[in-house]
C-alpha cells in the first residue's frame, strides 16, 4: 500500500521481475498473463506479455490499454495505476476489482433473477457511462466483467481492443484473424456484413451476456469459428424463456432486442436500456412478475445514424441475387457493374453479403485503385493476398 492507502502498482510490478512467487497468477493466456499481488480491496493485478509471447502486437495493446484507462475514474471500470517496461516487456497494474469473474460466477450455479436483473443494471449503466465520453470496448464478455463476490459488484475490464467515437473500424472477413471473442461478438464485428462497427456492437455483446446469465451458455455455439461466425449473422437464437421457465418474458424481449442482427433493429443507446433494466428491476422487486411494456420508449438517439441501407438500385440488386441464386444451383455466369467513380458500384456488390450469407457461397471483395493502373491485376492480388513480386 502507499501511503496515501491506495495498492502500490510500482511494487507489485517490481516483485513480477524480482520475486515472482509472492504473486498469484490468475489467469494465462496466448498474448497476456495476469498476476494478483495483496488482499482482496488492497490488492493490484499485473498484467503482462505471456512469457512465450513476443509479440508487438500483445505490448501495444497493453501500452493502448493503459493509455485509454489512466485518466478513466468511471464507477464500474477497472482502473489503471501504472505501466512499467521490465526486462520481460511492458507490464500494466491495476487496482483489484474482485475475486472472480462473471464467467466463473455462472459456472458455479444459476443465478436468480434479482441477481441477474442487478448485474445487469450495473453493467449497463458502466456501458452508457463508456458511450457517454465516447469508448466502445468491443470486448464484453462474461470473462472480462469481474466479479466481487462479497460486496457483489460487477466491474468491466480489458480494454485492450476498445476504441474511441468517432473511429470506425472495418474488421477482417477472415473469422480466424478477428479481435475479440467470437460467441458474443456482433454480426458487424464478424467483418461478413460489409456493416461499420459502432457503439451499438457493445449492445449485441451485452445482450449475448445476458443470455448466458439467464440459460448457462452464449446465443450461438459452433464446431470452429466460420461455423460460429454464420450463426452469430444468420441464425435466430433460441428465446431465453424457452430454455429457462424461470425467466420473464418481458426479460426475454429485452434481451433479444439486444441481439437483433441489424444494428438499426437494437436498442439505439444503453441509456434507452439502463432505463428499461430498471423498470423491469422495480416491478420483479415489488410483484415477483414483469409486466410488458414498450421498450425502448425513452429511446433518444446519440446523434444522426443513417442506416446503412441501399436506396433506388432494387432493380439491379435484384438482378445480382437471381444471377447469384443460379449459380448456387450448379451455373456459371459472369456479371460487370460499370459506371463512373462515386455512383456506388461497391455498395450496390455488397448488397450481396445479405443473400452469400444464407447460403453455401463465398464472397470476396478487390478493388481496382485508379492509382494502381501500372500494377497488374491489382484488384485480384489485393484480394487474394498476393505480395508485389508474385501473382
Amino acid at each position: 500500500m502507499n501511503s496515501d492507502g491506495k495498492p502500490d502498482g510500482r511494487l507489485a510490478i517490481s516483485l513480477l521481475s524480482a520475486d515472482p512467487s509472492k504473486l498469484q497468477r490468475i489467469h494465462s493466456g496466448p498474448r497476456h498473463e495476469l498476476y494478483r499481488y495483496g488482499q482482496l480491496d488492497a490488492a493490484v493485478v499485473i498484467k503482462r506479455n505471456a512469457a512465450n509471447s513476443t509479440s508487438e502486437g500483445a505490448a501495444a495493446s497493453i501500452r493502448h490499454e493503459f493509455e485509454l484507462l489512466r485518466d478513466l475514474t468511471l464507477p464500474g471500470t477497472v482502473k489503471a495505476l501504472a505501466l512499467v517496461d521490465t526486462a520481460s516487456g511492458l507490464a500494466l497494474a491495476m487496482e483489484d476489482a474482485g475475486d472472480t469473474n462473471l464467467a466463473r460466477r455462472i459456472q458455479s450455479g444459476p443465478l436468480s433473477i434479482t441477481a441477474i436483473l442487478d448485474i445487469s443494471v450495473q453493467l449497463a449503466e458502466t456501458v452508457a457511462r463508456l458511450h457517454g465520453v465516447r469508448i466502445v470496448h468491443r470486448d464484453i464478455h462474461p470473462g472480462n466483467v469481474v466479479w466481487h463476490s462479497e460486496r457483489e459488484v460487477a466491474t468491466l475490464c480489458d480494454f485492450a481492443i476498445a476504441t474511441t467515437l468517432p473511429t470506425r473500424v472495418m474488421e477482417s472477413p477472415n473469422p480466424n484473424q478477428l479481435e475479440g471473442t467470437l460467441p458474443y461478438m456482433s454480426p458487424e464485428q464478424t467483418g461478413r456484413t460489409g456493416r461499420h462497427v459502432d457503439w451499438r456492437a457493445d449492445l449485441y455483446s451485452l445482450g449475448a451476456t445476458f443470455y448466458e446469465m439467464l440459460t448457462g451458455g452464449p446465443p450461438f455455439v459452433g464446431r470452429d469459428a466460420a461455423a460460429l461466425a454464420h450463426a452469430q449473422i444468420a441464425r435466430l437464437p433460441q428465446q431465453p424463456h424457452e430454455i429457462n421457465a424461470q425467466v420473464p418474458l418481458t426479460l426475454s424481449r429485452i434481451v433479444l432486442k439486444l441481439l437483433e442482427k441489424d444494428p438499426e433493429q437494437r436498442y439505439q443507446s444503453a441509456t434507452a436500456l439502463v432505463e428499461d433494466l430498471r423498470e423491469a428491476k422495480k416491478q420483479w422487486l415489488q410483484s415477483g412478475t414483469i409486466e410488458p411494456f414498450p421498450l425502448a420508449s425513452r429511446e433518444v438517439p446519440r446523434g444522426l445514424s443513417i442506416p446503412e441501407k441501399l436506396y433506388g438500385r432494387d432493380e439491379e440488386a435484384q438482378s445480382l441475387i437471381d444471377a447469384f441464386v443460379r449459380t448456387s444451383a450448379g451455373g456459371r455466369e459472369l456479371m460487370l457493374v460499370t459506371g463512373g467513380p462515386g455512383i456506388g458500384k461497391s455498395a450496390l456488390v455488397d448488397h450481396l453479403h445479405a443473400s452469400v450469407r444464407h447460403r453455401p457461397g463465398y464472397y470476396a471483395a478487390g478493388k481496382f485503385d485508379q492509382l494502381q493502373r501500372s500494377v497488374p491485376f491489382s484488384g485480384l492480388r489485393k484480394r487474394f493476398g498476393a505480395s508485389s513480386g508474385s501473382c
